[in-house]
């Protein structure tokens, strides 16, 4: 297997923290959604998640992440999860040796530059030319965005009446058009809206939005996603391993790179040392790393959770320290033009 460079060992670091962790969205400065983390939302609850109008029935049950034996404590290693693919909603060839599965919200702004940045590039490169098969799966956020699940519902109902370009259509223009974007403020304006716009060309999508004919699916991938460890959108499962958040376009390349090699298992095991080594390090300490400023780390009287923190730039990354403790939400002040610095708990 190729050897990882540290900018990507960072990042197979970070979406380790994020799926085995449980960690929600970690964000920078003021909240910039361009520099949020892990997607957009904490994990809703199932009563949340869900569309008002339907239950979420059950669900696939992925396979779970595993603790490995190793040597190092916290070592571990998500085992792929078993994905049921749905072909009305996928692009590619179903036999293609990478399987990108997509959990995602049509008013999520993150989810929306994935489609706009990332998207057409995978597409491009690796779709039309067989060598990824990509899968769209429905995770609304309700708590987040209400009016999202219509659209979702919309888009399958427009998809089973005219077949399987006529979704990816819907789903383009989903993203794209305002006039279906949480500012329509209300269900009937949006309904208004999605009927004046697409009923002339599909004359069935008023009686199907009217009938609720596709809120069990999208609520069964609500649940499906949420067994699955989805807290946050979008996010992703690269031959069932977690990627999780609007990432760039080369993250996905090295990650399909790996797939294609069969070395996201070892990339995933290398990253899991490294933060395993980190956490016991910081266990052993019990104090601040040597030379990092206290006065950028909330004092507590009682130890806390393992924090470390890894400064990134487009070539590098470095592991300022690990230790115990509450990192105060300003310690991302110090962070220079085209780096980050990244905290994250476990």
């Amino acid at each position: 297997m190729r050897p990882l460079p540290a900018r990507f060992v960072a990042i197979l670091l970070i979406l380790l923290a994020a799926a085995l962790a449980a960690c929600g969205p970690v964000a920078m400065p003021d909240g910039d959604p361009g520099q949020l983390l892990v997607g957009s939302a904490p994990s809703p609850s199932p009563e949340s998640a869900a569309s008002p109008e339907a239950a979420a029935p059950d669900a696939a049950t992925p396979a779970p992440a595993e603790s490995d034996p190793g040597e190092l404590p916290g070592l571990a290693v998500p085992t792929p999860a078993s994905i049921e693919p749905r072909a009305l909603t996928a692009l590619g060839d179903p036999d293609a040796p990478v399987t990108i599965v997509e959990y995602s919200d049509y008013h999520c702004p993150f989810c929306q530059r994935h489609h706009q940045q990332t998207l057409p590039q995978l597409i491009e490169n690796y779709i039309d030319t067989g060598r990824v098969y990509y899968v769209f799966k429905d995770f609304p956020i309700a708590s987040l965005h209400p009016l999202a699940y219509r659209l979702h519902e919309a888009a399958l109902c427009i998809g089973n009446e005219a077949g399987g370009d006529t979704y990816w259509t819907a789903h383009d223009r989903f993203f794209e058009e305002s006039q279906f974007g949480a500012q329509a403020g209300s269900l009937e304006q949006l309904d208004s809206n999605l009927i004046a716009a697409l009923s002339e060309k599909y004359p069935g999508l008023a009686g199907c939005l009217e009938s609720g004919e596709y809120s069990d699916e999208v609520n069964a991938g609500i649940a499906e996603g949420m067994q699955l460890g989805v807290n946050g959108t979008p996010s992703f499962f690269v031959n069932g391993f977690p990627v999780t958040g609007a990432q760039p376009y080369d993250v996905f390349e090295f990650v399909i790179g790996l797939a294609e090699e069969g070395g996201l298992e070892s990339a995933f095991r290398e990253a899991a040392q490294q933060q395993a080594a980190a956490i016991a390090t910081a266990t052993a300490q019990g104090r601040h790393p040597r030379g990092y400023p206290p006065g950028r780390v909330a004092r507590q009287r009682r130890p806390g959770p393992a924090v470390v923190l890894l400064k990134i730039s487009t070539t590098s990354a470095v592991l300022l320290g690990a230790f115990s403790g509450k990192p105060s939400p300003r310690c991302t002040d110090t962070s220079t033009p085209g780096q980050e610095l990244l905290v994250f708990q476990e």
